[in-house]
């Protein structure tokens, strides 16, 4: 009996050493940090915080759409969905809305709902290249701009579905 207890112990003291290795690890930024995420998220790299570089952003599923821009006109962006970041980031699941802001303090604020229900998305490319700073980059909010989300020039006005150079993205509980 006792030789089965000390196999019993060892087994799962063996269990407990693997299962530390598995979890996840937040990675870190090697390069500038272009985005900030605080509040109500579960994966930290920085105090209370998520900091991302452009690659670390890069990394993560992208999302490719067409849109048509009443500035400049029709355009195909690549970035990453909110919804991935929140999904990423882990975050409460009645978490009220995401506050997005600018390096000029434009603030935009999204309900999650509409944030996991619809493609916005962080735009870092147009046609293939790193969106410059001139364009709104590294970062840019946007919103879907084509027939098939018609809903969202109700939801949020033209003039307000554009958010440039994007540092910082709060989750509100």
């Amino acid at each position: 009996m006792r030789h089965l207890k000390i196999v019993l112990v060892a087994t799962l003291l063996i269990g407990l050493v693997a299962l530390s290795g598995v979890a996840k690890t937040a990675p870190t930024p090697e390069g500038d940090v272009i985005l900030t995420a605080s509040g109500s998220i579960a994966l930290t790299n920085s105090d209370e915080t998520f900091e991302f570089d452009l690659d670390m952003i890069k990394g993560l599923a992208q999302e490719i759409y067409e849109s048509e821009d009443p500035w400049s006109g029709k355009q195909e962006f690549t970035g990453v969905r909110v919804k991935t970041l929140l999904d990423y980031l882990g975050f409460p699941k009645d978490a009220e809305k995401v506050v997005f802001t600018a390096e000029d303090g434009e603030v935009t604020e999204i309900p999650v709902e509409h944030a996991m229900q619809y493609p916005l998305m962080l735009a870092y490319q147009t046609g293939g290249y790193d969106l410059p700073h001139r364009m709104g980059g590294p970062l840019k909010l946007m919103w879907p701009w084509n027939d098939e989300y018609e809903k969202m020039e109700e939801l949020y006005p033209p003039k307000e579905q554009k958010n440039y150079w994007i540092e910082e993205m709060e989750v509100v509980y």
